[in-house]
């Protein structure tokens, strides 16, 4: 019976060629899209997974508080990981990260890099599999251990163990490390890895003072015996608590929290200073949810194209029916074909996602590392094909199976049998199409427009012509300021620790006994003309007073209405030991890309023996050739360290990097929603203009015109258009004005015209999809289709 169920399943796809052609095509793509989705959401979901002890590890968090709200951070104090693995039985090991730039040299080769310090334990808590040399070289304060990326990067093909490594830490510390050990590559779920590993016991050579209650370290995990036992610390942690305040002038925790290694990824997203690459939970059901709307699409073309194109099966059910046909055996027949058409769909699917959506999508967020095919032995994957199969085989085919095994043997050969092709069942499918599209589209136009505003929102300072060196230590400031000055094409030229776009600090200031959290930048005193940061009232530094040297702060307009002020000039702010008078308030600058809120900031002046940048403004048009001439001079100054200078229009190239991603990733999404729609939309024009061929020839023989006649196909296509846009415009409001909130920062405000454009878009999309079938219906001689009659 089974076997002549696929046989009819067959020849009927094969007979049915544009009705199979629509429902396999639709399908395909859609299980393709989704099966990218899965393996994408899947990979976030299971971060972290590859570490054996995983289930045990926490990674400690500290809160902070400041008027009722609460910021959560990935550091903690210095001696908190050794305190809790001696002070608690259930602590198996603690271990401490720390991070820091240094200038790495191997032979010629000269490179900026970040170095991960750590303690000992740390390639025994975490599974990072060396492929050379062995993990006891961490003990050892000049081992190093290699990432396989930076062994490649440094030594090639050949082998790097026991080679010598010069690394330069701040004003030319210069260690020497050889080589003990290189990874493997790390796995792909991991949500952190390394490139460089030092002991973390090197540190305390480097910066001798870190080794205090109140000194924060970039992170600090332990390991538990078992994870229940986690419960047992987070109780006895006030004590900790107390010491890191007592030893601490500039923050103070209000608690400690444990967060489990297999929830970083998620939490990663919203903490502060975290170590880790993560996702919001909410961004993973958002992709996952997109995915789920693609297999609607495409199941719900399937059901409205099996029930119009019943009527070309009417003799065929009512003969099998008159010859004893069950029911049931319909029922089976019609979901036989279905799983049989939705096997071929999840097959071509796969295919479509491993050679056409899977490398598309990475191309677009940049990652080349895996494929479809690295994830068959995943038996996740195999369970969402089973479920896809399931879904869209017995789903989609469901209603159409009981509903056409419904039909009536004597209503089939009287030709009194109604179909539901022009019911309010195929209506409101198709209603629901348009309108899923309608959400995704505006999705992809509210991206792109967004994307535009905010390229056109005001920096809050002149970022053209202004050219930023970052420094390896601080005395190169002097011979670089000295030889960029004399150059004729530059105007000004400062220094700072801190710079606007690439690095401020966090300050907790007492204003009227109250604490606040604010940012900081230390700058010298002409920092804020070289930037052209504007003055809103008071004055800017002025270098000739000892009082501003000492004790004086400009703050941004945020600070002021945070704290309330009417007059802000003059007004004392405390930070540590010093009181500080301000004299001068700016405008609001965005010292970070525009999905971060411009929060109170303070800016004070610096000595000189700290700076980190030199930022020179340039002449007009002059900014390329003069930048190729500030790295002949890098060379002279600082032989033996790579030149990093950047223009600072494009300091925040990496988020509107992020952002083009994003954009191509909604309009690809919007762009195969609307495919989708546009071929069940055309499958079920063509099926219903056939039907009703008859009609149509006679209303033109009784004369109707053209006009006529395109009137009578389209009108029922509009008014679902129609009725469906004016269900989505309030629920894809309310949707996307929650998402643009909880993105935060700066975003478009949402008017009508990303929804203008959107019903515009479908609207000519639609109107172009069954164009054609419209003008051939109303121009067709009606003699053909009246012969038999």
């Amino acid at each position: 019976m089974f076997s002549s169920y696929v046989k009819l399943a067959v020849r009927n796809l094969r007979k049915n060629k544009l009705p199979s052609f629509i429902n396999l095509a639709g399908l395909s793509i859609a299980i393709g899209c989704s099966i990218v989705i899965f393996l994408l959401s899947d990979f976030t979901l299971m971060g972290n997974r590859n570490h054996e002890h995983a289930r045990q590890i926490f990674m400690l968090e500290n809160v902070v508080e400041e008027n009722g709200e609460q910021q959560v951070w990935g550091d903690a104090p210095v001696p908190l990981g050794p305190a809790l693995e001696a002070d608690f039985p259930q602590v198996e090991r603690a271990v401490r990260v720390a991070d820091r730039g240094a200038t790495v040299q191997y032979g010629e080769h000269v490179f900026r890099e970040q170095v991960r310090f750590v303690d000992p334990a740390f390639l025994e808590m975490f599974t990072f599999p060396l492929k050379l040399g062995d993990a006891a070289a961490l003990r050892a304060k000049d081992g190093l251990i290699l990432s396989a990326s930076m062994a490649q990067k440094y030594f090639g093909t050949n082998d790097p163990l026991g080679e010598q490594v010069i690394l330069t830490f701040g004003k030319d510390r210069q260690e020497t490390f050889r080589v003990g050990g290189v990874a493997e590559e790390f796995s792909l779920s991991a949500s952190f890895g390394f490139g460089l590993l030092v002991a973390y016991d090197k540190l305390f050579d480097l910066e001798a003072e870190w080794d205090d209650w109140g000194a924060l370290t970039s992170a600090t995990f332990i390991q538990v015996r078992h994870p229940d036992d986690i419960d047992a610390l987070a109780a006895q942690m006030e004590r900790y608590q107390a010491l890191h305040n007592a030893a601490s002038t500039n923050r103070e925790i209000a608690a400690f929290r444990f967060d489990p290694l297999l929830n970083i990824p998620f939490s990663s997203a919203s903490m502060r200073g975290s170590i880790s690459n993560g996702s919001s939970l909410g961004s993973i059901i958002l992709l996952a949810s997109l995915g789920l709307i693609l297999l609607a699409l495409a199941c719900f073309n399937y059901m409205n194209i099996a029930i119009a194109s019943a009527a070309r099966r009417l003799k065929e059910i009512g003969i099998r029916k008159a010859a004893g046909g069950s029911r049931a055996q319909l029922i089976g027949q019609f979901l036989c074909e279905n799983v049989v058409l939705c096997l071929l769909s999840l097959l071509l699917g796969l295919v479509l996602a491993q050679t056409v959506f899977f490398p598309g999508f990475m191309r677009i967020i940049g990652e080349t590392g895996f494929s479809v095919t690295d994830f068959f032995d995943n038996p996740r994957l195999w369970i969402f094909f089973l479920s896809v199969l399931l879904v869209t085989g017995l789903g989609a085919g469901a209603y159409p199976a009981f509903y056409i095994s419904r039909f009536q043997v004597v209503s089939i050969f009287r030709g009194q049998q109604k179909l539901a092709g022009n019911t309010p069942f195929i209506r409101t499918i198709l209603a629901i199409q348009v309108g899923f599209s309608f959400v995704l589209v505006l999705f992809g136009v509210v991206v792109t427009l967004d994307g535009a505003y905010q390229r056109g929102i005001d920096w809050g300072y002149n970022q053209e012509q202004t050219l930023v060196v970052p420094l390896d230590e601080p005395a190169q400031y002097a011979r670089l300021k000295d030889a960029f000055s004399r150059h004729p094409n530059v105007i000004e030229v400062a220094g700072s620790v801190h710079h606007v776009g690439r690095a401020t600090a966090e300050a907790v200031i007492e204003v009227a006994t109250e604490n606040y959290n604010v940012a900081r930048l230390d700058v010298g005193p002409d920092y804020v003309e070289t930037l052209r940061l504007r003055l809103r009232e008071g004055r800017s530094f002025d270098p000739r007073l000892p009082t501003d040297r000492e004790a004086a702060v400009l703050v941004n307009a945020s600070l002021v209405r945070h704290l309330g002020w009417q007059e802000a000039v003059g007004q004392q702010i405390r930070y540590g030991d010093v009181v500080y008078t301000v004299i001068g308030v700016l405008e609001d600058f965005h010292y970070a890309a525009f999905n971060t809120a411009i929060e109170p900031t303070l800016i004070r002046l610096a000595a000189e023996d700290t700076f980190a940048y030199l930022a020179a403004r340039v002449q007009a048009g002059t900014a390329l050739q003069t930048a190729d001439d500030f790295q002949a001079v890098w060379k002279t100054v600082a032989p033996g360290a790579p030149y990093n200078g950047f223009f600072q229009d494009d300091v925040f190239d990496n988020y509107w990097q992020g952002r083009a991603k994003s954009r191509q990733i909604f309009t690809s999404i919007a762009f195969v929603a609307l495919l989708l729609s546009c071929m069940g939309l055309f499958g079920l024009v063509s099926l219903n203009i056939a039907r009703r061929m008859k009609e149509l020839s006679i209303r033109k023989v009784l004369g109707a015109s053209l006009r006529h006649i395109v009137h009578q196909i389209s009108r029922e296509l509009i008014l679902v258009l129609l009725v469906a846009t004016v269900v989505a415009v309030p629920a894809s409001y309310l949707l996307l004005k929650a998402l643009l909130d909880a993105a935060g920062g700066y975003h478009m405000p949402l008017g009508p015209t990303p929804f203008v454009i959107t019903f515009g878009v479908i609207l000519l999309t639609a109107m172009l999809t069954v164009a054609t079938h419209v003008y051939k219906a109303a121009t067709a001689n009606p003699v053909v289709a009246l012969r038999d009659e």
